[in-house]
């Protein structure tokens, strides 16, 4: 999908008057908790990271979720561990925001040029307050594979510029989701409160149903095909139409449009 690169607006100018039209009904997505159904919600109150469903839908579609924990050194015993889902589910979450409270073990990676100033300044890898160099480097390399991962989903929405988390966050993170249940059937509802909310539903549903094809097509293809093919997809612009290797020949259909 060719989505106009100013949907990411340098500076918003506030919410708009007019009714907005949201796109109508619900659809399917698949996430690394599970199925739901998505739909959006004009009316409920502004809340933050509603919009993160759809991102988790990416990493599931990719398998990269699933990759991480099969990878994750983390191993809990007893009544009381949170479990190696629940705690790296934390980090995401918490680098995701921008919190700062990891800062601390970062140590002074980025110090060195002005191209790491984002990850410095809106990702938190910044500050060095520790001799452990082993949570020092495992922080650093969460921080910055979790940015990878972020603007890779980006380039569904722009696929020829960067766009820096300070003005993808508030579009593509921020609003209010309601978990419904209804004859086993769970619902989110998520309502965007942003001045060009109608075009963020329009362009979110149609990439989330793009994402939800590729999951149902390539259901029993490996982790490494679906990331590939992801790949590919999102850096169609710079491979002129190429295939990175490894995919089948089935590709053909998800990656013709």
């Amino acid at each position: 999908m060719d989505t106009p690169a100013t949907l990411i607006v340098a500076n918003p100018v506030g919410e708009t008057k007019n009714a907005r039209q949201y796109p109508p009904g619900s659809w399917p997505l698949d996430t690394p908790g599970g199925r739901y159904y998505a739909e959006w919600d004009g009316d409920a109150p502004v809340t933050r990271e509603g919009q993160l469903i759809f991102f988790f839908q990416f990493l599931q579609a990719g398998g990269r979720w699933e990759e991480f924990l099969r990878d994750c050194p983390l191993h809990y015993t007893g009544n009381r561990g949170s479990g190696a889902p629940n705690v790296m589910g934390t980090v995401l979450l918490s680098v995701l925001s921008g919190h700062w409270r990891y800062a601390h073990i970062n140590g002074v990676r980025g110090d060195g040029e002005n191209g790491f100033d984002e990850l410095k300044n809106q990702w938190g890898w910044n500050g060095f307050t520790t001799r452990n160099l082993a949570p020092c480097r495992l922080m650093a390399n969460l921080i910055a594979l979790i940015y990878n991962w972020w603007n890779l989903y980006l380039r569904f929405y722009d696929e020829g510029h960067h766009r820096e988390s300070i003005r993808s966050r508030p579009m593509l993170m921020q609003g209010v989701a309601r978990q419904l249940r209804s004859g086993g059937r769970s619902t989110v509802r998520v309502s965007v409160l942003h001045e060009k909310g109608d075009l963020i539903a329009h362009a979110v549903t149609l990439i989330s149903k793009e994402l939800h094809c590729i999951r149902a097509i390539t259901e029993r293809w490996s982790v490494s095909q679906r990331w590939t093919l992801l790949l590919t997809r999102l850096l169609r612009r710079w491979l002129g139409g190429k295939w990175l290797p490894g995919l089948p020949d089935e590709a053909a259909l998800l990656l013709s449009g």
